[in-house]
């Protein structure tokens, strides 16, 4: 049997190597690349939006939370944790996150934001990172919430 991939009409990735060895950071630079570019000529913002991210190496991980209420990324552990966040691209001190999140850190929206990552009214809420296709999307919420920090300022 010969298998060829003209016999499909619509292909799908996972990167589990399945098909294709992929080269990582290629991929998350092309699709950062592509979603800044849409982003700047569909939706009108700032050309600042795009830059290298490897500039970003704190976000090259999977499962992160993004906070849209705080404007916070967040890196959790597997009860709820935050082990480590920033707001927009700006890392976030042991001192702010005790701030932000209490002494003992654990994230009150966990178990919501596991069960269901949109509010009542359908807005999003939060958003889970959970795999390296979503990496080029955390870098851009960050930048995002810097513009918006940005623009209240």
């Amino acid at each position: 049997m010969t298998f060829c991939l003209t016999d499909y009409d619509a292909y799908g990735f996972d990167l589990d190597h399945t098909l294709a060895k992929y080269k990582l950071t290629e991929l998350c630079r092309l699709a950062y690349e592509g979603a800044c570019e849409a982003l700047i000529n569909t939706k009108g913002y700032d050309n600042k939006l795009k830059d290298d991210i490897s500039l970003h190496k704190d976000f090259i991980c999977k499962g992160l939370f993004l906070d849209a209420d705080k404007g916070n990324i967040l890196k959790l552990s597997h009860d709820g944790k935050v082990l480590r966040a920033s707001h927009g691209t700006k890392m976030l001190t042991k001192d702010e996150l005790k701030k932000t999140y209490g002494a003992d850190l654990h994230w009150e929206h966990f178990q919501e934001a596991k069960d269901n990552v949109k509010s009542s009214d359908g807005k999003l809420k939060y958003r889970f990172f959970e795999n390296y296709f979503d990496i080029p999307s955390a870098v851009l919420c960050a930048h995002v919430v810097d513009f918006i920090d940005q623009k209240v300022c």
